[in-house]
């Protein structure tokens, strides 16, 4: 009780985060208040990595090497992978580094984690991520789970914001050690995944609130201080690697307290509470059968002889609300404002953006665009051929749902995969009912759309 949480802030760009955070802390500061700045992405590399690159065993080395070696844009544009398979080259082999774009040729950066080998490559977790086994590894950079293109971008930009607060932030541990910071501005490894989330729409707004609620309580209660100087289990040669090279997530060891924290204040309850009756309900008695009702009082129950007062009936508790957006126009324009944000659209021709914006929002997946191809003028031959009323052949119905046919110029839908010649033609031919089907388009073919959406079989055919 007591903590106030504001709500969740989201900004597009990490140069707009960096601004805010900015004005954010010198707003603090000027209040004279005590900031603790949690970010997460990890703040080191397993042990052996900073060494390597910078010839320091310092993880702030690393922050610095970065910051130089890192271009981020006001519009996110950046070069990490490049960076990455620069980093990669100084080792042997390939590797550690992981994960990129299928149309980003680089040899040094391998797309899949199992072509990595080689003799002097650092551990692939942290002493922390073997403590916390859901943490990940740093190395992956690319698609679900990714947190190691999050560090490169992430660990530049708090260089920058501790440059800017030069002798009012330190970083645990790199500057405070094992130990209880003592400037007003502090920053800190922080993994919401430790906490169960707040009831939110969106699940990582859910956690930011919830791990907020915990530190703050657990403050307010005197009990935030442990966290910085009591990791628990570890030798004195491994708390000097993680108070140099590798950080420590803030919190980690700690978690029943900060479960107890969160506790401790006020969450909306995951459903509305029963209310406790105010007496006891008396088990039933046992009916013998001279005491059950005759039929006729089955039928029409005797009327009392005074008016028995009804008892008061509990009121309903007060559904849960969220606030979100309901109307549906707004609803649109910020959605497709946020795809186009998001989206890459620098390499792909104008007519073709809005089709690249289609398939981002239908799948969620910015970075689809990195595996699309495209012939030369497929967009003017795509509409002459709607324009004209060509057919739409696809490979099975649930493409051929999605089509909206009210925006049509007279094109038909067609899908044969439900024609009876298609079993026989797929038992004779060997062949996939999906493949068997498109050899029922030939004499539909030529100058029609083609929607291949679920059957590669039929694709390749």
């Amino acid at each position: 009780a007591g903590v106030r949480v504001e709500p969740p802030r989201y900004v597009r760009t990490r140069a707009a985060a960096v601004a805010a955070l900015k004005a954010f802390l010198t707003a603090e500061l000027r209040a004279g208040r005590r900031v603790l700045l949690g970010a997460d992405f990890p703040f080191g590399y397993p042990a052996g990595f900073a060494a390597h690159l910078t010839g320091s065993a310092s993880a702030l080395a690393v922050w610095d090497w970065l910051r130089q070696a890192i271009t981020d844009g006001a519009d996110n544009a950046n070069n990490r992978f490049e960076v990455a398979a620069e980093i990669n080259a100084r080792f042997d082999g390939v590797g550690p580094f992981w994960g990129r774009p299928a149309a980003r040729h680089l040899p040094d950066l391998p797309a899949q984690g199992r072509a990595r080998w080689g003799s002097d490559h650092p551990p692939e977790r942290r002493l922390v991520e073997q403590h916390q086994r859901s943490a990940q590894p740093v190395w992956k950079l690319y698609t679900t789970g990714s947190v190691g293109g999050q560090t490169l971008m992430g660990l530049p930009a708090l260089a920058g914001l501790r440059d800017h607060f030069a002798g009012q932030m330190q970083v645990w541990p790199f500057e405070t050690g094992l130990a209880r910071p003592t400037t007003p501005l502090v920053l800190a490894e922080i993994y919401p995944s430790l906490l169960k989330p707040d009831p939110e729409p969106i699940k990582d707004a859910g956690q930011v609130r919830a791990t907020s609620r915990a530190f703050a309580a657990l403050d307010a209660a005197g009990g935030l201080a442990p966290l910085f100087d009591a990791v628990p289990d570890l030798s004195a040669a491994e708390r000097k690697v993680v108070a140099t090279e590798e950080a420590w997530i803030l919190g980690v060891g700690h978690q029943a307290a900060l479960k107890e924290a969160l506790a401790s204040t006020t969450a909306l309850p995951d459903t509305p509470p029963a209310e406790p009756s105010a007496t006891p309900r008396p088990a039933p008695a046992k009916m013998t059968p001279d005491d059950r009702p005759r039929r006729a009082d089955r039928r029409k129950p005797a009327a009392p002889d005074h008016a028995t007062p009804r008892p008061a009936e509990r009121p309903h508790p007060a559904p849960r609300t969220y606030d979100y957006l309901r109307d549906p126009q707004e609803i649109y324009a910020k959605s497709f404002a946020i795809v186009r944000a998001e989206t890459d659209l620098d390499d792909v021709p104008a007519d073709l953006a809005p089709l690249i914006i289609r398939l981002v929002h239908a799948c969620g997946m910015p970075e689809i665009v990195d595996d699309l191809v495209w012939s030369q003028d497929v967009a003017a031959s795509g509409h002459a051929a709607l324009a004209a009323g060509a057919p739409i052949l696809c490979d099975c119905e649930m493409v051929a749902r999605g089509v909206i046919r009210r925006a049509l110029l007279g094109s038909p839908v067609v899908t044969t995969i439900g024609d009876c010649a298609v079993p026989g033609l797929a038992k004779s031919r060997g062949t996939t009912r999906s493949a068997a089907a498109v050899t029922l388009w030939q004499d539909r073919l030529a100058g029609a759309v083609v929607a291949i959406g679920n059957a590669p079989t039929a694709l390749y055919q």
